[in-house]
Formats: structure tokens, C-alpha cells, sequence
């Protein structure tokens, strides 16, 4: 009596879904010629009833002719029913005119996962992202997976008829359009049950989202007017430098709260809609950017610096475009993790460090706050800014720095870093002192500038820009802010 085996495949590719079978018995151990050997099935469904039998055991006419192929060579469809099946395989051995016969059950439980997309537009960091967040467990079983992820761009646009593929679950990219966004994620799934019980299946779902950019892209020209306006007051009034830098650092606060939303919930917050009509009201803004008329116009951003899919050379080329492209403003950092030293050294307060393409071009900059805290009278507390492993103040290298001599506790470092090509770097400093107490000013501080600090290659190069502090112990001091904002030049 020969020992037969053999697996099931409901395969649900097709439509309508058929049964595939492999014979896995051992015929050359057992001693069986396989020339003499042929296999045909016989289902009964849960409800009971035969859907197949077939009762031929010819070469042409079984559904296994074991020594042309061990797999099934009849087509067998079916309506798949949940619940237990039972299949019998006959096998007949014309060599010795006998039929050896094995029945397995199968439990089939197997219910399609209904594709979930999750689509998040940021337009202001101009980043479309994409997830299939499709929960493909079945009765406990995981399936083996692959995966298209697509992106649709809107009819008329620039990128219709060019959808942009991944095969893994998050697609993410700087280029998205006005218009509705169409997601797909097509699965190709293969499940394997405790029973042995196989099941194949393809599975496709879809979801649309509209973008509007045009109601940014207006907030943007208000910053964009009221970073110009700071910007004319340089050098030729203090008093009105002053006025429009602390609204320019109040909008740009609110900016923050923007993108945090957005990182959070995808700017579905509600308040987002309020950060936004503050910023307009803070920067006086009356009139509206001309964001052009095409309907289907390519997202522009706001001249964030943004790093996509690192695995995607074509995506990551169009990151460095969005930061090219735009003449704006984006806080891209802003650390308040508060660290201590008072150890008699020049220690670490905070640092940042300068992603390779963030200047792009001569006359781009960085525009950084720094505050520091001190507290204790045994000596004085001074802070240097060190940029690319080079001292970034070598005129006060003389002076001790930026000095804080008691009773001063409060130091605002205001610093801006402007290219003046690949390697070289203008910066400008301007501080101001107070006695933390009141927070009132005791000292303007220092204003000078370095006309020429040496830099790694900014194209290809990070720059750690480090803020460091020295006391006398047992004084402290902190860093309580390094806020670093880009600047495109216009």
C-alpha cells in the first residue's frame, strides 16, 4: 500500500477561484515507477455537497499524470465556501492494477484584508507621503507579501500618465501637484494555514486626495515681505531691526507649530488654520502671493530642506530641487533641551548639525538664535560658536569670546551664517546682555562680523555648527534655545 501526500492551492487570482494541486508522495522510495502512476481528485465543500470528481485515471484525462509533471493539469474552478473541505486522491498503479487512495481536510477561513491607505500632503514642507497600512492577517497567519505602491498624478498636470512606483509599503516624494492624488497598493499575497491549507491571492484598493497649495503659498509671501523688510533695517536702524526681528521670531515660532502639526497629524489639526491667519495678521499682510494660474501646478513648498527616501536616487534629486527652487524662509531647527556644564572647560551646549546642499547658492544663509542662561558670581561665563572644527570667532579669540561678566545672566546670540562660495562662509554677529532677573538690557554686547571662515565643501559636506560654554565651577551655565532658520537668497 503505497503512502500519498499532496497540497491544496485556492487560488484566488482567478475569477472565478480554482483549486491547484502538487502530488509530494515518495514514489521513488516506496519503490513505485512513477510511468505507472496516475491521480485524480474527488472535493466535498462544507456544505456537504461533491463540486468535483473526477473518475478518469488516463494520461490525458487525470489531473496528475505523476511522470510528466507532479502538478495538477486540469483546470478546477469553484465558489469558495467557508468551512471544512475534505478531498480525496486516488492514485492508480496500472503496474500492479491497484488504486491507493488518502483524504485530507482542510479548513478554509480565508476572508480578503480590505486595502487601507493613509496619504498625508504637507505642502509646506512640499513632501507627499503615502502608506499601505493594510492589516493582511488571516485567522492568525501572516502572509508573504509583495508589493505596488503607486502614485496617480491629476489629469492635466505635468505628471499625468507618469505615475510614480515603489514596491514598499511608504512612497514618499517632493513631487505632487494641485489636484487630486490618486494612491493604489496592489498585493500579491501567498497564505500558508496550520492545516497546510495554501491560499493565493492579488489584491487592489485605491484613494484620492485633493491638494490645494494656493492658500500657503499666500501665507509664504507674507513672511517672504516681512524677512525683506527686517532685512532693509540691517545696519541703518537699530530700533526698527530690532521691532521687526522679535515679530519675524514670533511668526517663525508659529511656523514651527505648522510643521509640527503637520509631522504629528498631516496638518489635519484644526489649529493650523489659526497659525496661519496669526502669522498674516503679525506680518501685516494685506496683499496675497501670486502662486500663478494653473490649476494643476507642481508643489513648490516653502523652501524647507527635506531629505526623501535616501534608497530612491530620483526622489532624493527632487528634494534638493524643492530647496533650490524657492525663494523662502523654514526654521529647521529649533533645539530646547537644556544641558548644564560647569566644568572649567569648553563644553558642548548645544550644536546643529548643517545637512550637505542646505546653501545651495552664494548669498543663501543661516539665520541662528542662541540663548544662554548663567547663574553663580564666582567668575564669568563665556561662549564661542565653532563651525566645521574651525573657531568661527578668531576676533574675540583674545577676548575670551563672547564674555558674560557678572551681574550679566541672560546672553542673546543672534548669528548669520551667509555663503560666499563652496568653501567659504561671511558671518555676522550681534549679542545683547541682561540680568536675568528682569530680563531688562544691560549691555548691546558684541556686533562684528568674520569675513571669511573656511568651511568643508557645503555641497558635499555636513558642518557642525557647535555652540560652546565655559564657567567657573561651581557656576552654570545653559543653553536654553539654538533656533536655525534658512534663508534663500531671492
Amino acid at each position: 500500500m503505497a503512502i500519498l501526500s499532496f497540497t491544496a492551492t485556492f487560488d484566488y487570482t482567478f475569477s472565478p477561484t480554482r483549486i491547484r494541486f502538487v502530488d509530494t508522495s515518495d514514489y521513488a522510495g516506496q519503490g513505485i515507477a512513477t510511468s505507472v502512476v496516475n491521480g485524480s481528485f474527488r472535493i466535498v465543500s462544507p456544505s456537504g455537497a461533491t463540486i468535483y470528481n473526477n473518475t478518469s485515471y488516463t494520461n490525458g484525462g487525470c489531473d496528475i499524470d505523476v511522470n510528466s509533471s507532479t502538478s495538477s493539469q486540469q483546470t478546477i474552478s469553484f465558489t469558495p465556501e467557508l468551512g471544512g473541505y475534505s478531498i480525496i486522491y486516488t492514485v492508480y498503479d496500472s503496474n500492479l492494477a491497484v488504486y491507493y487512495t488518502v483524504t485530507q481536510s482542510y479548513t478554509n477561513s480565508y476572508v480578503k484584508p480590505s486595502i487601507s491607505i493613509t496619504q498625508t500632503a504637507n505642502v509646506i514642507g512640499q513632501i507627499w507621503t503615502q502608506e499601505d497600512i493594510t492589516d493582511y492577517v488571516v485567522n492568525g497567519v501572516t502572509p508573504t507579501k509583495t508589493l505596488v505602491n503607486k502614485l496617480y498624478y491629476p489629469a492635466g498636470s505635468a505628471g499625468y500618465g507618469s505615475p510614480l512606483t515603489k514596491t514598499t509599503a511608504v512612497l514618499s516624494t517632493t513631487t505632487f501637484y494641485n489636484g487630486t492624488q490618486t494612491s493604489e497598493v496592489t498585493a500579491t499575497l501567498t497564505y500558508v494555514f496550520t492545516d497546510g491549507l495554501v491560499v493565493s491571492d492579488v489584491i487592489t484598493g485605491s484613494k484620492e486626495k485633493k491638494v490645494d497649495g494656493s492658500y500657503y503659498c499666500s501665507v509664504l509671501c507674507c513672511i517672504k515681505t516681512l524677512e525683506r523688510t527686517k532685512e532693509s533695517y540691517r545696519g541703518s536702524n537699530p530700533i526698527k531691526f530690532k521691532e521687526y526681528d522679535d515679530i519675524f521670531q514670533e511668526v517663525m515660532g508659529y511656523v514651527s507649530l505648522i510643521r509640527l502639526s503637520i509631522e504629528c497629524d498631516g496638518g489635519a489639526s484644526t489649529d493650523i488654520t489659526w497659525y496661519l491667519e496669526t502669522i498674516r495678521a503679525l506680518s501685516n499682510c494685506t496683499t496675497d502671493c501670486d502662486c500663478g494660474d494653473d490649476e494643476f501646478s507642481r508643489i513648490t513648498g516653502w523652501g524647507s530642506v527635506i531629505g526623501v527616501d535616501g534608497t530612491d536616487g530620483a526622489d532624493g534629486a527632487d528634494g534638493t530641487d524643492g530647496a533650490d527652487g524657492s525663494n523662502g524662509v523654514s526654521v529647521i531647527s529649533n533645539n530646547i533641551t537644556v544641558n548644564a556644564t560647569h566644568n572649567g572647560a569648553y563644553t558642548t551646549l548645544k550644536s546643529f548639525s548643517i545637512p550637505a546642499n542646505t546653501l545651495v547658492a552664494d548669498g543663501d544663509a543661516l539665520d541662528i538664535t542662541v540663548l544662554v542662561l548663567a547663574n553663580g558670581v564666582v567668575g564669568n561665563k563665556n561662549v564661542k560658536v565653532i563651525l566645521g572644527g574651525v573657531d568661527a570667532m578668531p576676533k574675540l579669540s583674545a577676548l575670551g569670546y563672547l564674555s558674560m561678566p557678572n551681574p550679566a545672566s541672560y546672553q542673546s546670540i543672534s548669528i548669520t551664517i551667509t555663503r560666499t562660495s563652496l568653501t567659504t562662509v561671511f558671518i555676522k554677529y550681534d549679542t545683547r546682555l541682561a540680568n536675568v532677573t528682569s530680563y531688562s538690557v544691560t549691555d548691546l554686547g558684541y556686533s562684528f562680523w568674520e569675513p571669511s571662515i573656511s568651511v568643508a565643501d557645503l555641497s558635499l559636506n555636513t558642518n557642525l555648527l557647535d555652540i560652546q560654554g565655559v564657567t567657573t565651577s561651581t557656576d552654570t551655565i545653559v543653553c536654553k534655545q539654538l533656533l536655525v532658520t534658512y534663508l534663500k537668497k531671492s
